[in-house]
């Protein structure tokens, strides 16, 4: 359990935060185009803690629902291992190597997805002895750290910079800021 020295300088997203992109399966999903940094500023305001990390996981992809087999009103928890870095108080500087738990969600026809053993820069919440990481259709909490922008996106956040935003210029106003 990695986190559990780690200080909870992070905040959760609260549940209907996470899930204002979601509708019922009769309408289109539409997902609110957040980005690294829209997500950094709404945890630390949250009341939640949450642990931002960059690297790989691994866990048996054959789990995830998917579309069609999934009931809207299930959560299926995958457990999953992570290895990779923690973000600490000046930068993801922190090795840290244990499991965690996927908490995917699918809404109608539309499901989260995830790539194991790829390299995610992730926004997972602390719950109990756990890192839960949740995996929603717009995945909201879950970035590709493959060319590294999302990395730095979250570094230039953390150190009091220009935390970029990807929400749209009307929803710029209503979001957190630093």
């Amino acid at each position: 359990m990695f986190w559990k020295n780690s200080k909870p300088t992070y905040k959760a997203i609260l549940f209907g935060l996470a899930s204002l992109g979601w509708t019922n399966s009769a309408l289109a999903l539409s997902c609110i185009p957040m980005g690294p940094g829209d997500v950094y500023r709404i945890i630390s305001d949250a009341e939640v803690d949450y642990v931002v990390l960059e690297g790989q996981v691994d866990f048996d992809d054959s789990l995830l629902p998917t579309a069609g087999e999934a009931n809207d009103q299930e959560t299926v928890v995958i457990p999953a291992w992570f290895s990779g870095l923690m973000l600490g108080e000046h930068s993801f500087d922190q090795k840290v190597t244990g499991e965690i738990q996927i908490e995917a969600h699918c809404t109608g026809d539309w499901c989260g997805a995830l790539e194991s053993g790829a390299r995610y820069v992730l926004f997972a919440r602390q719950q109990a002895d756990a890192l839960v990481l949740p995996l929603d259709p717009c995945q909201s909490f879950v970035f590709t750290a493959a060319d590294g922008t999302a990395g730095d996106v979250v570094m230039q956040c953390h150190r009091g910079g220009a935390c970029i935003s990807e929400l749209p210029k009307q929803m710029q106003d209503l979001s957190p800021q630093n």
